[in-house]
């Protein structure tokens, strides 16, 4: 059986090239032929840990259709492709319920993922995690895609009132671009960015917010830019223990959006919650955004201008995957993109 490239995690902050079986598509498959992948926080956990808990490793990547399974209609040899939520398959409870980003074929959707030469993709059942996109959008750009749609998710959670004043707590790469979504939806909200990483600040001031202050992790920030309360807190981090920090930088009234994926455990007293009559919401992505005439605003977003794409991007080659991972493991790049 022919094989392929493919990246491992064989240990503690160590990743590997080993050998896999070429990827044969079943009757409801699609391979992808890879050209880029994202390196996600989701990633980087296993990566630091030592251990893969998903069957793939790598879910931000473009590529091209290089073969297709019997019963696929929607892709065809040659279309160049994104990773990331385009449609869920519209039966399932999840589905009817309005939540999409649940649907129950979100599970397993890739093998062995976008950190390999090639990757199936499932696509059985209507459910479509890949799609297809133009010439204009180059590979790199295209794997924004998917972080592109979370930041989305986070960006709509919640009706942000004109005048408001936003904290976003963590500056990769999910919480800038919330910070950016919002922005440019509402260009009279005052955006606040907070971050432990001086380099983290100091894009984010590259990158036009309102203001950024660097915090250390766990306290409250002295600064009189966060004196007053926010309408607005967004946590982007994925570290539990920001929750605490988060609902006591909420104001009255305010919301508390979880945009992260949150690692660990965290014991804290609910009195503020209950005082300050707060709205706590989870946004997970990647989220289905279609269009009115059956496209896709996250597509169109990419295509725009609107967003500083080339400044939120750090390209390594594929043969440079371990000193890539360790940079993202050291918040360096806002979003670091392996190229094949």
């Amino acid at each position: 059986m022919r094989s392929c490239e493919a990246l491992a995690i064989r240990g503690p902050e160590l990743v590997e090239f080993v050998r896999v079986d070429m990827p044969e598509p079943g009757q409801d498959q699609v391979l992808i032929e890879v050209s880029a992948c994202g390196i996600c926080g989701s990633d980087l956990r296993p990566y630091r840990q030592g251990e893969m808990k998903y069957e793939f490793f790598g879910h931000e990547f473009s590529g091209k259709v290089v073969s297709v399974g019997k019963n696929v209609e929607d892709f065809k040899i040659g279309d160049r492709i994104a990773a990331g939520l385009e449609q869920a398959c519209g039966h399932c409870e999840p589905c009817q319920r309005g939540f999409p980003n649940y649907c129950v074929l979100s599970a397993n959707q890739f093998y062995p993922g976008g950190f390999a030469q090639y990757s199936l993709v499932n696509c059985a059942q209507g459910f479509r995690p890949i799609i297809k996109i133009p010439d204009a959008i180059d590979d790199v750009r295209a794997t924004l895609y998917e972080p592109l749609s979370c930041a989305m998710r986070i960006a709509t959670r919640v009706a942000v009132p004109r005048g408001s004043r936003v904290l976003v707590i963590g500056l990769g790469m999910m919480g800038m671009l919330a910070a950016l979504l919002i922005k440019k939806s509402s260009p009279d909200v005052y955006i606040v960015g907070a971050d432990t990483s001086a380099d983290r600040i100091a894009q984010g001031r590259d990158l036009e917010l309102d203001a950024c202050v660097q915090i250390e992790p766990g306290k409250l920030p002295a600064s009189p830019i966060m004196a007053p309360t926010f309408d607005v807190v967004i946590d982007a981090t994925g570290i539990a223990g920001v929750f605490r920090l988060a609902v006591d930088l909420a104001g009255l009234g305010g919301t508390v959006i979880l945009g992260g994926v949150p690692a660990g455990t965290v014991d804290f007293a609910p009195l503020p919650i209950f005082r300050k009559e707060l709205t706590v919401v989870g946004a997970k992505g990647p989220y289905p955004y279609p269009t009115a005439e059956g496209g896709s605003e996250a597509l169109d977003l990419l295509l725009s201008a609107e967003i500083p794409w080339e400044k939120l991007v750090t390209v390594f080659p594929f043969r440079l995957a371990k000193e890539a991972f360790q940079g993202a493991a050291r918040s360096g790049p806002l979003k670091t993109v392996l190229v094949m």
